[in-house]
C-alpha cells in the first residue's frame, strides 16, 4: 500500500453516495442470506428427515461463523480495505448459500451455514470502514442511518420472497436458496 495521499478526497467526492448505497446494498443481502432458512424449514423437514429443534440449529450454525469473524473482519478491513474484504466476505456467503440449494443432506448444509457466518461476520464492519473513509464527519450519522435500515429489510425479503420462489415459482426450497445466493454474489 502507498502512503501518498489520494488525489480526491473521498469525504469530497459524488461517488460517497454511491458507496453508501453499495454498502446498505451489502449489508442488506447479508441479512437475507441469514433469514433465507426460516421460511423454508416446514418444506425443508421432511426431506432432510429433521426435526424443529435440528432444523433451527441451521440459523445457530451461520451464527457460530459470525461471530467468529466479527473482530478479524474489522481487523482484515482495517488491514486490506473494506473493498477487498467486502467483496470476499459476500463471495463466501454467496457461495454458502449457493450450495445450500445444491444439498440435501444436514450435515454438509450445516457445514455450509457455518461458511455463510464466516462471510457474514467481515460484512458489518468492513460496511462502517467504507462509512467513516467515504463520508464527512457531519454526514456519516445519515449515512450509518441509511445503513442501519438493511437489517430491517434485509430480514423482511426472504419471508416474502422465498416462499415465492419456492412455492409460487415452483422452484422449491433448493432453486430458492440458488437463487438468493446468485443475489448475494451479484
Amino acid at each position: 500500500m502507498s502512503d501518498a495521499a489520494p488525489a480526491v478526497n473521498p469525504q469530497e467526492s459524488g461517488y460517497r453516495w454511491v458507496i453508501v448505497a453499495l454498502a446498505a446494498t451489502s449489508f442488506t443481502m447479508a441479512f437475507v442470506s441469514r433469514f433465507a432458512w426460516p421460511p423454508l424449514v416446514p418444506e425443508v423437514m421432511p426431506i432432510m428427515k429433521i426435526e424443529m429443534t435440528a432444523a433451527m440449529a441451521f440459523m445457530t450454525a451461520f451464527y457460530i461463523g459470525y461471530v467468529a469473524t466479527q473482530i478479524p473482519g474489522g481487523v482484515l478491513a482495517d488491514r486490506f480495505g473494506p473493498r477487498l474484504v467486502l467483496s470476499g466476505a459476500l463471495i463466501l456467503q454467496g457461495l454458502g448459500t449457493l450450495g445450500i440449494g445444491f444439498t440435501e443432506n444436514y450435515q454438509f448444509g450445516f457445514a455450509l451455514r457455518v461458511i455463510c457466518g464466516l462471510g457474514a461476520g467481515c460484512v458489518y464492519s468492513s460496511c462502517l470502514k467504507s462509512i467513516v473513509t467515504w463520508m464527512a464527519p457531519a454526514q456519516r450519522g445519515l449515512a450509518i442511518g441509511i445503513l442501519m435500515t438493511s437489517p430491517t429489510i434485509g430480514v423482511a425479503i426472504p419471508n416474502f420472497v422465498m416462499p415465492y420462489l419456492s412455492e409460487t415459482l415452483g422452484w422449491g426450497w433448493q432453486g430458492a436458496f440458488r437463487a438468493t445466493g446468485v443475489a448475494v454474489l451479484v
